[in-house]
């Protein structure tokens, strides 16, 4: 299975089942804690919303770096950065 595709697959469970669920759990502690309800100990507990939206951004990345590489290796890209380079656009 190509890279690209196993990442895609990772960024979805990510984005549309980690992430929103996490921020829904940490929202009330948050309420709380700014309305005086809970002390800010409590609160740090709940910091695994932003664990999962990092581990997102990271395997974001990985996707995107994934399709450029594929992207590189085809026929199209080479001319493309031939005609950058001639017109001075990519110095590379």
């Amino acid at each position: 299975m190509c890279a690209a595709t196993t990442s895609e697959e990772r960024l979805k469970i990510y984005s549309d089942g980690l992430v929103p669920q996490s921020k829904l759990r940490f929202n009330p502690p948050l309420s709380a804690y700014q309305s005086n309800r809970q002390d800010f100990e409590s609160l740090l507990s709940g910091l695994d919303v932003w664990n999962l939206d990092l581990e997102y951004r990271n395997e974001l990345v990985e996707h995107e770096s994934a399709l450029a590489v594929r992207s590189m290796s085809d026929p199209s890209f080479a001319f493309v950065l031939k005609c950058a380079r001639s017109w001075q656009i990519y110095p590379g």
